[in-house]
């Protein structure tokens, strides 16, 4: 099957993404309408983890729990439910400081030193540093948005970068998503923004 559809070309995910942390997209109408909320996070340096390069690799995996009735498997429309989720979005991101440091690294904190010199720590305990929310966007060749938000994200992947001469050096993160608790509700949403 070779075919592709009239709107395959108008639905590509394409070019660079940028990554977010605890900004809100719920509630927002349009691409447009987004821009301007990003536009004024980036002007101010606020909420901003970085460019990412490479694409992403996310997944969103039910754990899935089957009914049984006298030890036979129970087949209806409610014979089986989520009980939970593997989420986890992993990027490459292109920028280095020592305040997207703090924010992929859990349990980090910034130690301000002498002349304009900050060093990265690791604070002890559990991961206390989970963020409120972790949002991926990237740009759709329809000229929309495709965005991912994390909940309770933690960096599970730590960091891992290996810098070359002459090319655009990153690392790699990977944000695993939790659900709050006592919730039912999965910990990620995907959102396409169309239009302008």
């Amino acid at each position: 099957m070779n075919d592709i559809s009239k709107n395959t070309f108008s639905s590509l995910q394409i070019d660079s993404g940028l990554l977010f942390y605890d900004i809100q997209p719920e509630g927002i109408d349009t691409a447009g309408e987004f821009r301007k909320k990003l536009k004024a996070y980036l002007e101010d340096g606020e909420n901003y983890l970085g460019i990412t390069d490479g694409g992403i690799d996310f997944r969103a995996v039910p754990e899935v729990s089957v009914y049984k009735r006298d030890g036979e498997m129970f087949h209806s429309e409610t014979g089986c439910f989520i009980v939970g989720w593997d989420v986890k979005l992993s990027v490459t991101l292109m920028e280095f400081s020592p305040e997207i440091f703090k924010h992929v690294l859990p349990n980090a904190i910034i130690d301000g030193q002498e002349a304009n010199v900050e060093s990265v720590g690791i604070g002890g305990g559990g991961c206390r540093s989970r963020t409120p929310n972790i949002v991926w966007v990237g740009e759709m060749s329809s000229g929309g948005l495709l965005v991912i938000e994390l909940k309770n994200a933690v960096n599970v992947d730590g960091i891992n970068f290996v810098t070359k001469r002459n090319t655009e050096n990153g690392f790699k993160v990977g944000f695993k998503a939790f659900a709050d608790e006592n919730s039912a509700k999965p910990p990620f949403t995907i959102y396409w923004f169309g239009g302008e």
